[in-house]
């Protein structure tokens, strides 16, 4: 039960800290929890022990690296003698994450990627996704791997989705936010920020400096972009978000204090720049925080230079080498040690700083800060002061140029590293592809002979079952062109039985009228015969000229009408063809033939929607007296015929033709005639 309970207490210490290392730590170094595993630690034997050694590498990391170091490198002993690959994993975690915090980026890559591959064996942690953000933050920042940095961020970012870790969800789309805006994608840097402001401000799930930064992030895009007013005017309203008694809430505004006295004056506005300088330098003094007061001091001086006052000028500059000088030989930005973990600047609530990168850029503001003061001296005649500080500049310019060689070196030294990394991974892969392929070569060869016979049997079915569709196909085709091709034989005996009493009758005129449209006709459906579909105008045209020669043969048995919506553009519709005439075939075979009064046909053709409404009526007998009358001999396909023509154009159509056949009737139930629509989508 001690054993459980100890645990149980380190892992509580453990989840406390854990997110120290993107956020930058909101608190300074925690003594109370520190003397806590310290006390059970002599105890502690097994997993509990490596626990307790990760807990205490964690809380030393950022602030004294090299007990961090001692305890880590323990418990990573530890952990593989135990085979415990989540204390393995964590230890890996620590002591790439101190060694990022001392500079040394290829240490730091190398553990980083051992513990990647160790979380990647076990459940999903927030170290999981902490040290992906770090091993990404590396990859990317040294320019070792930019790429697959990224996609490592970009895979915290879902780690911390799936655990519900929605505030440092938001710190890390931040992060990516600032990527994009490094390599000039400013689209893509918008998109992170206003998911990260989505969750900070609209759901309040952020604290008072996420709040102030994301805005002002969104700030430096615009900046950036050319558009400093809305730059001024985000950076005005992020200052309202920080809280006045936190250190490191104050410390950011006193910083975007610097950037907006620099913003107004590349605006025009030295008065309001000098104002927000003179701001940034008292918040500074009041939190001890020498970083603002030395980045204010030296651009109230650079102002005071260009203006040509260089007495306030050298003395802005005095006092920004009193700063820096106190930057440089702490290593950090505070004048108070208890608080040198606390944010100091915008970059660090984003990336982990070393003190060495912290260092170098103090050096770099001292250089600009000496080469100020070495114009005033010349200018001022002041030879020696000039020449003593050409001597610091030279010498500071040397010590930049050397960590920049030794950075390259340690980014060469991360490459490499990776690149190993990678080729182990590959390696590893590839063996363990070699052991799957030995083990089931067996198998293969007998599934591979099951598979070859069940193949074969599969592609003759499947060749005997295309036979089968290739032969019902054509047969569809060649009936589709028989229905096609068929016309009553006895309208067309008939129709030139008539022209020729015309012609008899001493009629040559009228003959030759109607001879000409029964030509059109004929002409009309062989062409037809021929096509899948054909123009609605010669469609129009083929009824016209056979209901006019209809009308010829019996000029006293019906009148017809023909309605056509002007709208239509009758050439570029395309219908399937000799669809209309059946139906008027009908019409005057069965539904005038018995009728005793002079009827009426009409046929209209309109657009509802996305269709072609096409509607053929009669006043006729009605289909069933014209059945009950009609000779036994004769008996009219058509119908049949134009529903299978329908079928199987349908088949290759996702919109469907329809049809619909009612009669009619009056108010006594007494048949008045036939009504045929069929309806074409266009679409």
């Amino acid at each position: 039960m001690q054993f459980r309970k100890n645990r149980y207490i380190i892992l509580f210490f453990i989840l406390l800290s854990s997110l120290v290392t993107v956020s930058q730590s909101y608190f300074p170094f925690d003594e109370q929890k520190v003397d806590s595993l310290m006390q059970i630690l002599p105890g502690l034997t097994g997993e509990t022990r490596t626990d307790a050694l990760n807990g205490l590498g964690e809380l030393y990391a950022r602030h004294y690296p090299e007990k961090s170091i001692g305890f880590s490198e323990e418990a990573l002993q530890l952990a593989q003698e135990q085979s415990y690959v989540r204390g393995e994993a964590l230890a890996n975690f620590n002591l790439g994450t101190v060694y990022h915090f001392l500079g040394d980026y290829a240490r730091s890559t190398g553990y980083l990627y051992a513990a990647h591959l160790l979380f990647n064996e076990l459940d999903l942690s927030i170290e999981h996704g902490l040290n992906d953000y770090l091993l990404g933050n590396n990859l990317f920042t040294t320019r070792t791997n930019p790429e697959k940095g990224l996609r490592l961020v970009e895979e915290s970012i879902r780690i911390c989705d799936k655990l519900g870790y929605e505030r440092l969800k938001g710190l890390v789309r931040m992060n990516l936010s600032v990527y994009w805006r490094w390599d000039h994608r400013y689209d893509d840097a918008l998109r992170m920020n206003d998911s990260a402001r989505l969750l900070f401000i609209e759901k309040n799930l952020g604290r008072s400096i996420d709040k102030g930064i994301v805005v002002e992030c969104r700030g430096d895009i615009l900046r950036d972009t050319g558009n400093i007013r809305g730059a001024i005017n985000l950076y005005l309203k992020g200052i309202t978000y920080y809280d006045t008694t936190r250190i490191e809430d104050l410390a950011l505004k006193a910083q975007a204090c610097n950037t907006l006295g620099k913003d107004y004056l590349n605006s025009g506005k030295p008065d309001s720049a000098l104002w927000f300088f003179r701001k940034g330098i008292n918040i500074g003094k009041s939190i001890g925080n020498v970083y603002n007061q030395m980045i204010n001091f030296l651009a109230l001086g650079n102002y005071y230079l260009t203006e040509g006052k260089t007495r306030p000028a050298v003395a802005c500059f005095d006092s920004a080498l009193y700063y820096l000088n106190i930057a440089d030989s702490s290593g950090y930005y505070y004048l108070n040690e208890k608080y040198r973990s606390y944010v100091s600047y915008s970059f660090e609530l984003y990336f982990p700083s070393p003190v060495s990168f912290k260092r170098q850029n103090v050096r770099r503001l001292k250089i600009s800060v000496y080469k100020n003061l070495i114009s005033v001296y010349r200018a001022n005649g002041e030879d020696k002061k000039a020449i003593e500080l050409y001597e610091l500049k030279d010498a500071m310019e040397d010590s930049v140029h050397i960590h920049n060689m030794n950075t390259q070196l340690k980014e060469i030294a991360a490459r490499y590293e990776t690149e190993q990394k990678d080729r182990q991974i590959q390696l590893l892969s590839q063996e363990n592809q070699l052991r799957e392929i030995q083990v089931r070569q067996s198998r293969y060869v007998l599934f591979g002979l099951g598979g070859m016979v069940i193949l074969v049997v599969i592609i003759a079915l499947l060749f005997i079952r295309q036979g089968r569709l290739k032969s019902q196909q054509q047969n569809l085709l060649l009936r589709q062109k028989l229905f096609r091709s068929q016309m009553n034989p006895h309208f067309i005996f008939n129709s030139l039985a008539s022209i020729q009493n015309t012609i008899i009758s001493d009629e040559p005129a009228k003959a030759s009228k109607y001879l000409a449209r029964f030509s059109k006709l004929m002409r009309n459906i062989l062409d037809s015969s021929v096509e899948e579909f054909i123009p609605l105008e010669e469609e129009i045209e083929t009824i016209e000229n056979y209901l006019a020669l209809q009308k010829f043969r019996f000029p006293e048995r019906f009148d017809y009408h023909i309605e056509i919506d002007k709208d239509l553009d009758t050439e570029g519709i395309l219908i399937p063809p000799m669809l209309i005439q059946p139906f008027i075939e009908n019409c005057i075979e069965h539904g005038m033939k018995h009728k005793k009064e002079k009827g009426n046909i009409r046929v209209r053709i309109n657009r509802k929607g996305d269709a072609l409404v096409i509607e053929v009526e009669d006043d006729g007998v009605g289909r069933e007296k014209a059945g009950e009358m009609t000779a036994k001999d004769h008996k009219s396909l058509a119908t049949g015929i134009i529903r299978e023509r329908i079928k199987t154009i349908n088949k290759n159509r996702k919109q469907k033709i329809t049809l619909n056949i009612r009669d009619l009737f009056d108010d006594n139930h007494k048949a008045t005639g036939t009504l045929v629509q069929i309806r074409i989508p266009l679409a």
